[in-house]
């Protein structure tokens, strides 16, 4: 059991460390799904206007899955009314 206690240990220290900003006033690194979907909301138009902040999470460094995500729920959070829907 020493084992696997030590390998979870080591696996939520390397999560933590991704997720901290790589400087320290810039946004944390998003490390799972919910991060991914607050991300890609957080940096479209909507997102912006609604917090009236620049993102306080990034998907920049994320997989594929997670860039994926991200970009879906900004697609999702985009305005009915668009330019290319008129």
């Amino acid at each position: 059991m020493k084992a696997a206690e030590q390998y979870f240990a080591d696996v939520a220290r390397t999560v933590q460390a991704d997720a901290e900003p790589a400087t320290p006033d810039g946004p944390r690194k998003a490390v799972g799904f919910a991060d991914y979907v607050e991300a890609g909301w957080q940096i479209g138009n909507v997102g912006m206007a609604a917090r009236n902040a620049l993102p306080d999470v990034t998907a920049e460094d994320a997989p594929w899955y997670g860039r994926a995500t991200a970009n879906l729920a900004t697609l999702a959070a985009t305005p009915r009314r668009c330019w290319w829907a008129r």
